[in-house]
C-alpha cells in the first residue's frame, strides 16, 4: 500500500514533468539567482523537490526537539552547580566559566534561537548536535522556499495535499525586533554583523538573512569586532549607530582573540546594544555535553522518561580520552582500544569544530589514518556512534529531471524555546554541511495527514 509520502512524491513528480520552468535549466537558473541560492559560484539548492513530512511526523519532531533541549539545559545546569561531576568531560566546567566571563549576566545564557542537527534513521529521529552559538541556515531555507513558490507545479500540489512550507526568517526578524525593543525605542533597528576580516567568506553564508532584513527596512553593515566603537550610551560601526549585533564569529574565536574582541564584549555587556546570540549561549551546544548526557554514570539527575529519550534518540558519545567507561551495549570497556576496534561504527568530531570541519567518518577512513587521528585528537575530540543517515531520491536540476540519491539532515529550529521550522540539508556525501559542499531544500508539511 502506497504511503502518504510516496503518494505525495509521485504526484509531485507528475506535476513537475509538466512544469515549464522546471524543464528549462535556464529558467531554473534565473529563479535560483533571484532567490539568492547561488553564492560564490556555488548552487545551494540542486534539487527540484521539497522534503515532505506528515503533520504527525512534524509534531513528533517538534516535541523531540523541545525535550532534547530541556535535557541539555538540565545537564548543563547540573555540571555548573557540581551536581554532575566534571569527569572525563575535558574540563567542560572550566570552559563554561570562561564563556560566562564574556558576559556574566543571567540573560546572556538565554539563546534567541537554537538549531538541532538530526537525522531520521530506522524510523527514529536521532539528535547528533545542538548549535547554541551561531545557528545558521535560515536564509538558505527561505531562499529554497522562494524557489519552489516560483514553480507552477507547487501551487497545484499544495491544493491537492494542503502542503505548508516552514519559513524561518520571519521568526528570526521577530527575535531581533523583540530584543532590540528591550534596549531602544526604534521601529527598525540598525544591525551589524560581527565577522573577522580573515573569515570574511562567512558573509556569503548569511547573505539571505541579510537581504531579508534589508528588504524589511533594517539597515545592515558588516564589521570586524575590532571596528566597533562602544561608549556608555551607544555602539557605533562605520559611523552608524548600532542596536543589534549578529555574530558570524564563534565563541571559541572570541575567547582566543579576546583582546581583539574587547569592543564586541563591551557591547554585549552594555544596556544599549543587543548581541545575538548572547555570548553565554555556546555551552548549551557544546559537543562534550552529548558525552555527559549519554553516559549513565553522569546522567543520574535525569528522569526515567528523559533517559528513555536519550536511549532512543541520542547516539552514544564519549570524550576521546583514556578512560574506563561503558560501551553502547552497556558493557565496561577501555575506550581507546575499543574505538580502534570499532572504527566502522564511529565518528570523530573536534569538540570545538564548526560546519563539519575536521569530522572523520570511520567507515570512510583507512585504518592507519584512523589510528593516527585517534592518538592525535586525544582530549580534543568526541567519539560518537554512527547514525545511518536517511536517504531519498530527488529530481535534480536537469532538463530530464533525472533523480539522484541524497542523504538528508533534519534540523529543527527553536526560537525562544519554541520549535517553529525545520531546515533540510541534502548531500551526496554523509557530511551535509553547506560549507562543505552540501545543499538545502525546503521542508513542506502535508497538513491533512
Amino acid at each position: 500500500m502506497e504511503s502518504v509520502i510516496d503518494s505525495a512524491i509521485s504526484s509531485w513528480n507528475r506535476l513537475l514533468a509538466d512544469d515549464p520552468i522546471a524543464k528549462d535549466p535556464d529558467a531554473v537558473a534565473y529563479e535560483l539567482e533571484k532567490a539568492g541560492l547561488i553564492e560564490g559560484g556555488n548552487t545551494r539548492c540542486n534539487v527540484l523537490r521539497p522534503r515532505f513530512v506528515t503533520a504527525s511526523r512534524y509534531h513528533d519532531e517538534r516535541e523531540l526537539t523541545r525535550n532534547v533541549v530541556k535535557i541539555h539545559e538540565k545537564m548543563l545546569a547540573g555540571i555548573e552547580s557540581g551536581q554532575v561531576p566534571d569527569r572525563n568531560l575535558g574540563g567542560l566546567k572550566d570552559w563554561i566559566r570562561q564563556v560566562r566571563s564574556l558576559d556574566p549576566r543571567p540573560e546572556s545564557r538565554k539563546a534567541a534561537w537554537l538549531r538541532l542537527d538530526a537525522s531520521l534513521a530506522r524510523t527514529q529521529l536521532h539528535a547528533i548536535e545542538l548549535n547554541g552559538d551561531t545557528p545558521g541556515g535560515e536564509g538558505h531555507n527561505d531562499s529554497a522556499i522562494a524557489l519552489f513558490k516560483a514553480l507552477p507545479a507547487t501551487e497545484r500540489f499544495i491544493r491537492q495535499f494542503d502542503g505548508q512550507f516552514l519559513p524561518l526568517l520571519p521568526r528570526f526578524e521577530s527575535q531581533i525586533l523583540t530584543r532590540a525593543g528591550e534596549v531602544a525605542n526604534v521601529e527598525k533597528p540598525s544591525i551589524a554583523w560581527a565577522c573577522w576580516d580573515d573569515k570574511r567568506n562567512r558573509e556569503t553564508i548569511v547573505e539571505g538573512m541579510t537581504s531579508y532584513l534589508v528588504a524589511r527596512g533594517c539597515p545592515v553593515v558588516f564589521g570586524d569586532p575590532e571596528e566597533f566603537e562602544v561608549s556608555e550610551k551607544e555602539t557605533r560601526l562605520k559611523g552608524q549607530r548600532i542596536h543589534v549585533i549578529l555574530r558570524a564569529c564563534l565563541t571559541p574565536e572570541i575567547l582566543e582573540r579576546r583582546d581583539q574582541a574587547q569592543a564586541l564584549v563591551q557591547a554585549a555587556q552594555s544596556n544599549h546594544t543587543v548581541v545575538l546570540n548572547p555570548l553565554g549561549t555556546e555551552p548549551l551546544g557544546h559537543k562534550v555535553l552529548f558525552a555527559a548526557i549519554s553516559d549513565p554514570e553522569l546522567n543520574a539527575i535525569l528522569s526515567p522518561a528523559e533517559r528513555r529519550i536519550i536511549t532512543r534518540h541520542i547516539p552514544w558519545t564519549r570524550l576521546l580520552v583514556e578512560q574506563r567507561t561503558t560501551s553502547p551495549k552497556g558493557t565496561e570497556i577501555d575506550l581507546l582500544p575499543w574505538v580502534l576496534d570499532h572504527q566502522s561504527q564511529l565518528v570523530l568530531k573536534p569538540m570545538h569544530g564548526h560546519a563539519g570541519e575536521g569530522v572523520l567518518l570511520g567507515w570512510h577512513t583507512d585504518q592507519k589514518h584512523w589510528e593516527t587521528a585517534v592518538h592525535q585528537q586525544l582530549g580534543e575530540s568526541i567519539v560518537q556512534m554512527r547514525v545511518h543517515l536517511h536517504s531519498e531520491r530527488y529530481p535534480v536540476i536537469d532538463q530530464n529531471l533525472a533523480e539522484e540519491i541524497f542523504y538528508e539532515d533534519t534540523d529543527p529550529f527553536l526560537f525562544d524555546g519554541e520549535t517553529v521550522g525545520t531546515l533540510t540539508r541534502l548531500s551526496t556525501s554523509e557530511i551535509t554541511n553547506v560549507s562543505t559542499g552540501g545543499g538545502v531544500t525546503a521542508t513542506m508539511v502535508l497538513s491533512n495527514t
